[in-house]
């Protein structure tokens, strides 16, 4: 087989299933959107506590002074 053979046949098979393709294409897409949501959200808490982190006041009182 050569290779202009090989895509063509690809290229067939892909055209002919168009339900297939569309279904991996969405699956693919819906996939790599939870992969990425879930990375920023990820990235937003680690951002939050570092910011939480540096804010942070330490009070300290004495026992009945009041």
């Amino acid at each position: 087989m050569n290779p202009s053979s090989t895509i063509r046949m690809i290229l067939r098979s892909v055209l002919r299933a168009r339900a297939r393709t569309a279904t991996t294409l969405i699956g693919c897409t819906i996939g790599a959107a939870v992969v990425v949501f879930f990375l920023t959200a990820q990235a937003a808490m680690d951002r939050a506590s570092r910011q939480a982190g540096d804010e942070v006041v330490l009070q300290v009182g004495e026992r009945d002074r009041f």
